[in-house]
């Protein structure tokens, strides 16, 4: 398993890297630490001379080393990619030239006007790559997950995010699957009988899984996903990332964008793109 980690060595870096650790661990194949600076950076001047573009560029070579020496010392293959510049640009490029299985960002979310126009890095890469992405908020003890949710609107589409989402769940040993459709004012119109066909179709996909479907009326898909998981306790979260239009996500938001903000839990962002590759 190939694992890439952005990585600015942040504490939710580093939370990261743990979990990418624990999936190495287990799987085998090579972590990669990706930082990208920025002119601007909290700990880099605005208008930097070229002697000091060549102190900060030494500086972070050595600390990406260093973790590389630390997970190399722990018995796990890695290897570093250090580049300047654009963030969300240059890591796009990087993985458009180099294939990854999985991509484990820490997260402390955004919120505010921030959250609606600019978004944090991690929404960025969940806005503009095409990637699977692991979330994660906090440090994960383990990957043991034992309750999984999906959530989803029963499209068609989302069926094979769900496959992939159960390939996934799989190789982690997760039995324990609930599958939850979130009824909203402006999102779910369909009548009773229908969902209950589609949650049927849905669970015809997942065999050898403990299944429950769950049909929940609330005034916004996140928070219903939200107070659904802490009443659940559910360990990890998939969910199908379809691209929107950028107008639209500023009045509207992204389901998966805050989701990921908000959520306390590990998500799966599942790119719209990447399963569709995968089915061809």
């Amino acid at each position: 398993m190939k694992i890439l980690v952005p990585f600015d060595f942040s504490e939710y870096a580093y939370h990261a890297l743990e979990v990418a650790k624990k999936f190495a661990f287990k799987f085998g194949g090579r972590v990669t630490l990706y930082h990208c600076w920025t002119l601007g950076d909290s700990f880099i001047d605005s208008n930097p001379g070229d002697a000091q573009k060549k102190v900060i560029e030494d500086m972070l070579f050595d600390r990406l080393v260093t973790e590389i020496e630390k997970l190399e010392a722990d018995g796990f293959e890695a290897n570093y990619k250090l580049s300047k510049g654009s963030f969300i640009d240059n890591i796009g490029e990087h993985c458009v030239n180099n294939t990854y299985d999985l991509v484990i960002m820490g997260s402390h979310g955004a919120s505010g006007k921030e959250e609606w126009i600019l978004g944090s890095k991690t929404q960025k890469v969940l806005r503009k790559m095409h990637q699977n992405v692991l979330v994660v908020k906090d440090y994960t003890s383990s990957i043991a997950f034992k309750k999984a949710l999906f959530a989803t609107g029963l499209d068609k589409d989302d069926q094979k995010a769900f496959k992939y989402f159960l390939k996934f769940l799989e190789k982690i040993d997760c039995k324990e699957i609930h599958i939850l459709t979130i009824n909203t004012s402006s999102f779910f119109s369909q009548p009773r009988v229908l969902v209950e066909q589609l949650f049927e179709d849905f669970k015809k996909i997942a065999v050898g899984f403990e299944v429950e479907v769950h049909f929940v009326r609330d005034f916004s898909i996140d928070a219903g996903i939200r107070q659904f998981t802490e009443a659940k306790e559910i360990d990890i979260i998939g969910i199908s990332n379809h691209v929107r239009h950028p107008i639209k996500r500023i009045f509207r938001g992204s389901n998966v964008e805050m989701l990921v903000n908000h959520s306390s839990v590990p998500v799966l962002s599942i790119d719209f793109d990447y399963y569709l590759d995968e089915e061809e």
